[in-house]
């Protein structure tokens, strides 16, 4: 956990001084404030929200695993008996895959 904060606040230093004389205009928050908590909440999102699927390796020469970010996917099956179940798919001819 402390290595996790000093990483945080020390991030935060790095954004603050990266979109100082960001314009509004271009700011990629449109001016609001990223502080250590905010970016916490991010990183808490993001990490609960992370899947690594894995698929057939494509004959052009994909990666067989394929990160992605399934939103709400955490918020389904809390159940102790799970009736649902994560399904992927992938064409041998694409390198996108399909998550149902």
């Amino acid at each position: 956990v402390n290595k996790r904060c000093r990483f945080l606040l020390d991030f935060e230093k790095v954004v603050k001084q990266t979109l100082e004389d960001v314009s509004f205009r271009n700011h990629p928050f449109r001016g609001q404030d990223v502080d250590a908590s905010a970016l916490g909440w991010a990183m808490a999102a993001v990490s609960t929200r992370a899947f690594r699927l894995h698929g057939k390796a494509l004959p052009h020469g994909s990666k067989s695993d394929i990160p992605m970010l399934l939103p709400l996917i955490d918020m389904c099956n809390h159940s102790f008996e799970p009736n649902a179940e994560i399904i992927q798919e992938q064409d041998n001819k694409s390198p996108e895959a399909i998550v149902k």
